[in-house]
């Protein structure tokens, strides 16, 4: 009884508040609000694949956050020499959609990625606090960025985070009829609606009203759980490497071809292995014996130029200088 009166009181406390809010606040369902910290009001993501080496990628947010527990306070965007910068924006508004200040880039901090790890690296990231001093209040942030790396192309995180709901996002992939691009949905499948052209195939994705996922103790992470796609291009050029993501035996080729010939110790090394292996009586001796010749021998550094930790170091460098990317 007891439970029945306090779930009673949630939903006429929660009717009144939402009776007392301004703004936009007022339309919202009562769905969307629950367990929620921010509420997606609407998000457009727009691919488009010119080739086998070129994209651009339009992204727009406006986000209602309701309190400071909102993931969305600070924002960032990656760039390097494959992925750069056309445009970017972001604007804070009141609750009733009143701009209160407008950013560009030159507001924008901008830090190397290049984190613990990486001794060298030429990625950065454009950097934003938008942190308000009330809540709740509406952010936009836009972009627009040029890509000329399609090994990795942007994600749609439909749902990114615990304690947020959708009320609209729009996903619109378009590529060429001789390059038909893939998706991958994860915890979710979803439907597009698809037009071609005699050049183009166009494909575009709806969700709308998802409630906010309440997050458990010791719950995975969000990435895990909740909705997302994937999306890859058909056939690509990468730093002089032709890929053909058609299916996984074509992948493997592709990859094949970045490892291929880069095994290649001296004879001196290989006879220094050989007795190591040889002295050694059992098979976890020998193991033993390998991994303390590499750990005397060598070390890992992360550099992460031109194709970086997709193609390792060729053993003969990793031979003469001691140490290896990824």
């Amino acid at each position: 009884m007891k439970k029945k009166i306090f779930t009673l009181l949630l939903c006429l406390t929660a009717t009144w508040l939402q009776a007392q809010l301004p703004g936009i606040l007022a339309s919202i369902p009562d769905s969307l609000l629950e367990n929620a910290d921010a509420i997606i009001l609407s998000e457009e993501n727009t691919l488009k694949i010119n080739g086998t080496n070129s994209a651009t990628y339009t992204y727009s947010l406006r986000v209602l956050n309701l309190n400071a527990n909102s993931p969305f306070t600070d924002f960032s965007l990656y760039y390097d020499k494959d992925i750069f910068l056309i445009d970017l924006s972001l604007s804070v508004l009141d609750i009733n959609g009143n701009l209160v200040k407008k950013y560009y880039p030159k507001d924008f901090d901008t830090y190397s990625a290049s984190g613990g790890s990486t001794i060298y690296t030429d990625a950065r990231f454009y950097v934003f606090d938008a942190t308000p001093p009330t809540y709740p209040h509406i952010i936009e942030f836009k972009y627009k960025i040029g890509i000329k790396r399609l090994l990795q192309l942007p994600s749609w995180d439909i749902q990114p985070d615990y304690r947020v709901a959708v009320l609209q996002s729009f996903f619109q992939l378009k590529y060429p009829q001789s390059n038909p691009a893939k998706t991958y949905f994860k915890n979710i499948e979803l439907t597009a609606q698809e037009k071609s052209t005699d050049n183009t195939v166009t494909r575009f994705w709806a969700v709308r009203n998802l409630p906010a996922v309440e997050r458990e103790a010791y719950a995975p992470p969000a990435r895990n759980i909740l909705p997302r796609m994937f999306v890859v291009s058909g056939n690509f050029n990468y730093k002089g490497y032709n890929f053909n993501m058609r299916d996984s035996e074509s992948f493997s080729r592709s990859m094949f071809k970045l490892y291929e010939g880069r095994d290649k110790l001296s004879e001196e090394t290989k006879a220094t292995i050989h007795r190591l292996i040889e002295a050694a009586p059992t098979r976890e001796e020998k193991i033993a014996a390998l991994y303390r010749y590499l750990q005397d021998n060598t070390r890992y550094v992360s550099v992460q130029l031109g194709i970086g930790g997709y193609q390792p170091f060729p053993a003969s460098y990793v031979e003469k200088n001691k140490y290896g990317d990824c």
